[in-house]
Formats: C-alpha cells, sequence, structure tokens
C-alpha cells in the first residue's frame, strides 16, 4: 500500500502550478498527507541589489509578499479543507525543490509542466524535467488543461 506522508507542490504562480496544487491538494486530502506549497525566488531577481542591509530589506520584503502570495492561493485553492505548510526558499527553483524535498522527506512531488518542448528547454533542460530525473521520491507532473476547456 502506498504512503503518502508529505506532498509538496512546487509553485510558480502560473496557471500550471495552480493545475498541480489543485491535484496535490486532491491527494493530500484523500490520503490524509502533509501539504508542502513552495516558491522558490530566483538567486538573482532582477534590479535587486542582494549586498549590504538594503539589499537584505529588500530580500525580507520580497519573501514577504511570496509569503502572502502562497497564504492567498492555498485559501483560495485549498481551503479549509487541509492545512497548507508554505515555504519559501531562494536559488535556483530545482535545485532548491530537490534539497527540499530530501531534507523533508517527502513521499511526493506534484509539480506543473507546460508540456511542451521548447528550444531552450531541450539545451537547457527545464526545472520540471530536472525535478523529475532527481527527485528522491515520485513525481506526478500535471499538464494544464487546454485553453478553454476545465
Amino acid at each position: 500500500m502506498m504512503n503518502l506522508g508529505k506532498i509538496l507542490v512546487p509553485t510558480d504562480f502560473s496557471g500550471y502550478s495552480d493545475q498541480a496544487l489543485l491535484w496535490g491538494a486532491s491527494l493530500a486530502e484523500r490520503y490524509g498527507a502533509q501539504m508542502l506549497l513552495l516558491h522558490v525566488i530566483p538567486q538573482a531577481v532582477e534590479g535587486v541589489s542582494m549586498h549590504g542591509s538594503e539589499g537584505e530589506q529588500r530580500i525580507m520584503d520580497l519573501e514577504a509578499k511570496v509569503e502572502e502570495q502562497l497564504h492567498e492561493i492555498a485559501l483560495e485553492d485549498v481551503g479549509e479543507r487541509l492545512p497548507v505548510d508554505v515555504k519559501i526558499a531562494m536559488g535556483k527553483p530545482a535545485e532548491e525543490i530537490l534539497r527540499l524535498a530530501r531534507e523533508v522527506g517527502v513521499d511526493l512531488i506534484v509539480m506543473g509542466t507546460h508540456g511542451h518542448r521548447e528550444l531552450h528547454q531541450l539545451l537547457l533542460g527545464s526545472t520540471a524535467e530536472t525535478v523529475f530525473h532527481n527527485a528522491p521520491c515520485p513525481v506526478f507532473m500535471v499538464r494544464a488543461a487546454a485553453e478553454g476547456t476545465p
């Protein structure tokens, strides 16, 4: 029998991530699992200096804004059905998703994917593809529904 104690749902606040959140919440509810919602702030945020006390304040402000957004989408998409533990990391998305999955012993990662391969993804690899090939647990990839369909 499959044991799902912890489900990690990374989000970049896109529609693809929204679909993954719905699937992750449904699975967490069905299996009585803890759900972790993660957003990774890219290491080099354009136009934001990360050095000195001003840079530290900008990072803290950004993290507070992201945490607020995570709570908002959790409330909007999951509601009161189950508790959602929000997490924020800074760095390369795939690396941070994998790090957290290992660190907390995640049983399943549920994440969105665009469902197509553009040239840069073929050459560099996408976050979803990197996570899929390197995760310490199963990865459930969710493609968003085609435009105009539920």
